[in-house]
């Protein structure tokens, strides 16, 4: 499996999305599917960090798929996102969902590292 989801933690404040090598379309949204199911499981918001240190690159005809997220109102469960990893496009990606999704209040961001990616959210829900 080249894209899973699963919870980061005990708590289930983090669900982590692990995207792998290679990865498509069909396969991002069998895994949204399962985000949904297990984000019903619970009563509060839930961080997600999207962890595409392997990706190499986005799949053929992203564009369509980005506009759908863009304008996609998420789950109400859904809190904050980091991106690890990736490529100069998907800093523009990120960049462009900020943009488009949460001008005053951003709620995607990126991290070099997964111990990043943790620290920043860990220090987001503290505050």
């Amino acid at each position: 499996m080249s894209l899973e989801v699963r919870w980061d933690n005990d708590d289930k404040t983090v669900l982590v999305w692990e995207f792998g090598e290679t990865w498509d379309w069909s396969e991002y949204y069998r895994v949204a599917d399962q985000a949904t199911a297990l984000l019903d499981t619970v009563d509060y918001k839930v961080d997600f960090l999207i962890d595409m240190h392997l990706a190499r690159k986005l799949p053929p005809q992203t564009m369509p798929h980005i506009q759908r997220m863009a304008f996609d109102k998420g789950h109400v469960n859904r809190g904050r996102i980091v991106v690890v990893g990736g490529n100069m496009l998907m800093s523009t990606v990120v960049n462009t969902l900020n943009k488009l999704y949460s001008r005053k209040n951003p709620s995607i961001f990126t991290a070099a590292t997964i111990t990043e990616a943790r620290t920043r959210l860990a220090e987001m829900r503290a505050s």
